[in-house]
């Protein structure tokens, strides 16, 4: 049974508004988006996990894209806002090696890239509210599988396209490289895992060409430009987060220009000089900048 049509009207007419609002929507707007959702899923309890959970994957394999779309929005809002995700999701990772999902062609990162990020922003809310164990133990092994995870290549696909989408998957894999070590094992950016990670993104981001492509990097660009440390990286990333300008709509609902002064605000304050900085450094350069 599907939902009533005026509230899919609604859900859509909703996301529409903060689709083409800069990344400083109100809350009080996005908890109106989350109640719709929540009224979606009512109408579809598959994506329902035993625990009252809604299940990431379950809800990316529905043919709507309303409930997909959100749950994808909350979960990268989280991570490059440093708040806790709307929703509370079951994050059971899976890794697969079966063809990418439809909407990477969208978004541009495989499935269990985005399953890593929702189970690391649940650990970060527990932690902040004093739910959750601060024991690590899991994340070993999901280092692991983030160490060994290769990009899903489609053969069929001209040559260019293939190395694009390398480039792109082998980016988002970085990132949450550095969101493991920075924002779940509170290393520092000075961390050698860290470093590396962030020079091999400012290198793939010179992979693809043309504007479709790079609004791939978005996200991997600002994890690389928090932890960037040398001015040369600083200045290569700094430019990518900006170009993504405010007539380049991209389909995270993120404004590239909104951080860039959050990346200064840390740059100059504490990262000056080239010093490491913390995941909760950057954290507060975001609230102080872009509050919410």
């Amino acid at each position: 049974m599907l939902p009533h049509r005026s509230a899919v009207e609604e859900l859509d007419a909703t996301q529409v508004s903060l689709f083409l609002r800069p990344s400083k929507t109100p809350a009080s707007q996005s908890e109106r988006v989350a109640s719709l959702q929540l009224l979606l899923a009512a109408h579809d309890p598959n994506i329902w996990s035993d625990d009252s959970t809604i299940s990431v994957l379950e809800a990316i394999r529905q043919p709507r894209y309303e409930i997909a779309q959100f749950v994808i929005n909350d979960t990268i809002a989280a991570l490059v806002l440093g708040t806790p995700p709307l929703l509370h999701y079951d994050s059971t990772l899976v890794w697969t090696a079966e063809p990418p999902f439809h909407y990477e062609l969208v978004y541009g990162f495989p499935i269990g890239i985005l399953l890593f990020f929702a189970k690391a922003n649940a650990w970060r809310a527990s932690q902040l509210m004093k739910q959750g164990s601060p024991y690590q133990g899991e994340w070993s092994d999901l280092e692991e599988q983030l160490d060994s995870w290769n990009p899903t290549i489609d053969y069929t696909d001209c040559p260019r396209s293939s190395i694009n989408r390398f480039a792109i998957q082998e980016a988002w894999r970085q990132a949450a490289k550095i969101y493991l070590y920075m924002g779940v094992k509170n290393v520092n950016s000075s961390d050698l895992r860290v470093e590396s990670a962030v020079r091999q993104i400012v290198q793939l981001e010179s992979v693809p060409k043309g504007n479709p492509q790079k609004t791939h990097f978005l996200v991997p660009c600002l994890l690389a430009g928090i932890a960037a440390r040398q001015e040369k990286h600083r200045t290569a990333l700094r430019s990518s987060v900006s170009d993504q300008g405010p007539l380049k709509i991209n389909t995270l609902m993120l404004r590239g220009p909104d951080f860039v002064p959050v990346l200064d605000h840390l740059w100059h304050g504490v990262g000056s000089q080239g010093n490491p900085v913390t995941w909760e450094d950057y954290v507060q350069s975001r609230c102080s900048v872009l509050p919410i």
